[in-house]
């Protein structure tokens, strides 16, 4: 089952961040005539239980017969597979199970590589991929996603979490703001940053969205609570928890902490294209290429704010001195969240 219709990847040829994923769904066949699943046994093959770790560091692993890592780099290797790796449902019409096989470009069958009554073995390989490629994104203006265990962890979690449209966001709102930081001339810790701008809107998925806080709050604590669990030091837990509880509270941030002050800058940058022309063209598109903004992105982050914060609109009350100055100046016009959003300089 091919669920993108997208230019296959060829054989040998790097998978180079999370965006070359899904072409492994449209991996052509008769690429090559031979498959080293044979030879270099991933543990589906063996049907073993997949490790809980990470990638490991190895000059070669093989997680799959037709992906393996030499020395950093993810290629694919020789071989035919259906495709299976982004969620690809293995179930006939029937509701039966179906097995996975490898093949020589001859045709001729081997072991079976997974069954789908044990769902995990594709969620691993999905996971663990996409995982890989997203740290893998190549430098934009310099700036990488950390490489860390911890930072591996958080975006295992929040691509775990979030939906595709806020995951990408994200991770777009990380580089605009650690770009932003280089423009300042600040000192910031990457990965700090990182924890701030990737979870900064886990408050908005049900999973993690209280009855009464603020959604900014319910990230922020999400975030708390998941860095606690890597023993970071309180300080550093405290300013990625501020970065998120005000980022969307403009006129402050900026004056605080680099940490707190960049998440602002990268979701004012991402959402309403404040510094636009402070990017260079070609920086925007680097960063749009690796994380791609849907079509309709206004409109869907608008929705998305929406269906997060809906259930309880009392958070919603906020900056009281435009009420004041409404209730003075009955012709002062306040500004509007939304306009400012589909008025900016990016398109769609």
């Amino acid at each position: 089952m091919v669920l993108f219709r997208q230019e296959a990847i060829r054989c040998g040829e790097d998978i180079k961040w999370a965006g070359y994923v899904k072409r492994l769904n449209a991996v052509e066949n008769d690429d090559c005539n031979f498959s080293l699943c044979h030879r270099y046994p991933c543990p589906c093959a063996r049907n073993e239980p997949f490790p809980d770790a990470s990638l490991p560091e190895t000059p070669l692993a093989v997680y799959h017969p037709r992906l393996a890592v030499f020395g950093g780099s993810m290629q694919l290797l020789p071989g035919r597979i259906v495709a299976m790796m982004i969620g690809a449902d293995t179930r006939s019409s029937s509701g039966t199970s179906q097995t996975i096989h490898s093949t020589h470009g001859n045709g001729r069958q081997h072991k079976p590589l997974a069954q789908s009554s044990d769902t995990r073995h594709v969620r691993y390989l999905r996971r663990t991929i996409l995982t890989y490629g997203h740290h893998a994104t190549p430098a934009i203006n310099g700036i990488v996603i950390p490489d860390s265990a911890l930072a591996r962890a958080i975006t295992e979690f929040v691509r775990d979490t979030e939906t595709e449209l806020l995951f990408n966001h994200s991770s777009r709102v990380f580089f605009f703001g650690a770009i932003a930081g280089q423009q300042r001339g600040l000192s910031f810790n990457p990965e700090l940053l990182y924890a701030a701008t990737m979870f900064h809107d886990v408050g908005l998925m049900p999973s993690h969205s209280s009855a009464d806080l603020r959604f900014e709050v319910d990230g922020a604590n999400a975030a708390r609570d998941f860095l606690q669990s890597y023993k970071l030091d309180p300080a550093d837990i405290e300013k990625v928890w501020t970065g998120i509880a005000l980022h969307t509270t403009p006129g402050v941030p900026e004056f605080m902490h680099p940490v707190i002050a960049l998440t602002t800058a990268g979701v004012e940058m991402d959402v309403l294209g404040l510094t636009y022309d402070r990017y260079p063209a070609d920086i925007r598109e680097a960063v749009v290429a690796a994380f791609p903004r849907t079509p309709a992105f206004k409109e869907d982050i608008i929705q998305a704010f929406y269906d997060g914060i809906r259930h309880k609109p009392d958070t919603t009350f906020g900056n009281v001195k435009a009420d004041v100055i409404a209730d003075k100046e009955p012709h002062f016009h306040r500004g509007n969240f939304c306009s400012a959003i589909r008025r900016s300089h990016w398109h769609g």
